[in-house]
Formats: structure tokens, sequence, C-alpha cells
């Protein structure tokens, strides 16, 4: 057995799974690419501002969120959280083809 070989002749499933590990990062890439040109055009800069503004821009939650127990306004910072996860997807893509 040598120092490269795997243990129990697993090499072909490594060599698979770094196949399928560069399948993604390409595919995550070309995805990349195509919101960062979605996004670039005029009318996509003015979509991601008003997505910025109605998102990311605004408190996610308010203290005593306007209900007696609290509870409902948990529950609505957790909502506009999960819509800033969502804006701050489209960012983090174009700026990864940025770099």
């Amino acid at each position: 057995m040598t120092g490269t070989t795997t243990p129990w002749g697993l090499d072909a499933l490594d060599k698979e799974e770094q196949q399928n590990q560069e399948q993604h990062e390409q595919a995550q890439r070309i995805l990349n690419e195509q919101y960062a040109a979605c996004f670039k055009t005029t009318a996509g800069k003015k979509v991601l501002e008003h997505l910025k503004g109605i998102t990311i821009e605004q408190p996610a939650w308010i203290p005593s969120g306007g209900s007696i127990d609290g509870e409902s306004a948990v529950h609505h910072a957790f909502a506009r959280e999960g819509q800033n996860s969502v804006v701050r997807s489209i960012i983090d893509r174009i700026n990864a083809v940025k770099k």
C-alpha cells in the first residue's frame, strides 16, 4: 500500500467527490455571474436598491413590537431576517463576481 492510496479502495469515491465539488463550484460561479449581469443593469440596480431599502436597511425587530406578549414581534423579526437573508445572498453573489 502506498501513501497516496486511500484504504479499502476508496480512491474512485474520492475522485468522484472531487469532480462533484468542482462541478458544484462551477455551477455556483455561473449563477453568481448571472446574478451580477441581472443586477448591473440600470433597472437591476434600482430593484436592488429598493430591495435593500425595504429589508436590510430597516429594523428587523422593534422592542414591544405592538404585541402584549411580544411573541408575535419575535415571529415577525424571524420573518424579516429571512427577507434580509435573501437580499444579502443576492449582494454576496454579485460581490463574488467582482472579486
